[in-house]
């Protein structure tokens, strides 16, 4: 180990243990010498807690990992990323004067949350920070050429927006013997499928057309569709406890234009997080971070073992 890196681990690992300093001042976190607080860190959570919610436990039988635990650590994680980026920026000397905070906050538009004009300032101007750090890292990030565009296409048959799409109508029926009473009087010609919405239900809502994405069809309905025509019905399709007739009004193709537009902005916005992520994981491998386990209320769980 080198001279340099061990007086601010023992200096870190005295503080954590100092039973004079009351819990709020305890450090939590050290980054390159500097320390951040037990109270710091409960201020970040207390504002980034809120917007997580039905946290489910998606570990395996005999997984003893708290879900509240791996959500602290993830936001603990972010919490040092956010240091990280702001320690960036004012090396790079990004700056945000009072002025222009001023006009964020005074503008009717932008929702500054509680606490005082100071608070909202300091909040406010690490996210312009960030930001400014963000538009100079990604400026560089290269726009996807034609040919990577069309494979990407050719990929991603589904997933590419102003996909192919259809107009539809739908009947549920709560027995499927019914149902395939309905579709063998449909495929005879004896029945309309207006004449089914009439006598099946009282629900207005039932037989309306709707166009719906061709990509957020579950597979049992792919099947039942994809060699419909125009004006053809769908054999009966069981979906959450419910029996399904469709209709196809109209088949809807994709706008090649559109897909290409569409497609190059998925890929330009997955290069920018990309980059993005390789960008703090540098600043990550370059700094010297400690977390100090003892003062945390939460165990923390690292990503790799989360």
């Amino acid at each position: 180990m080198k001279r340099g890196v061990i007086l601010p681990l023992v200096l870190v690992g005295s503080l954590a243990c100092n039973p004079e300093l009351e819990p709020h001042e305890r450090p939590v976190v050290a980054i390159d010498g500097t320390r951040w607080t037990h109270a710091e860190l409960e201020a970040y959570l207390a504002l980034n807690l809120a917007a997580v919610e039905d946290v489910q436990d998606e570990g395996g039988e005999g997984d003893t990992v708290d879900p509240s635990d791996l959500v602290r650590s993830r936001l603990l994680d972010a919490w040092i990323d956010e240091k990280l980026v702001l320690s960036e920026a004012e090396r790079r000397r990004l700056s945000v004067d009072d002025a222009q905070l001023d006009a964020h906050l005074d503008d009717p538009s932008y929702e500054s949350g509680e606490g005082d004009r100071a608070s909202q300032r300091v909040y406010l101007r690490n996210r312009l920070l960030i930001e400014r750090v963000q538009s100079q890292v990604l400026q560089d990030v290269p726009s996807p050429s034609g040919e990577d565009v069309l494979a990407w296409l050719d990929e991603n048959p589904d997933r590419s927006i102003g996909g192919r799409r259809v107009r539809l109508r739908s009947l549920r029926f709560d027995s499927a013997e019914t149902a395939r009473q309905v579709h063998r009087n449909l495929r005879r010609n004896r029945m309309t499928f207006n004449e089914a919405v009439v006598q099946h239900t009282d629900d207005p809502s039932q037989g309306e057309p709707t166009i719906v994405e061709w990509s957020t069809f579950p597979p049992e309905v792919r099947q039942a569709l994809e060699k419909l025509r125009n004006g053809w019905s769908s054999v009966p399709v069981d979906l959450g406890g419910s029996t399904y007739l469709f209709q196809v009004v109209e088949w809807i193709e994709p706008d090649p234009d559109a897909q290409i537009e569409a497609a190059q902005r998925e890929m330009i916005s997955a290069a920018r997080r990309s980059a993005w992520k390789d960008f703090v994981e540098e600043l990550r491998a370059d700094a010297k971070i400690r977390i100090l386990h003892k003062n945390l209320t939460f165990r923390y769980v690292s990503e790799e073992s989360g």
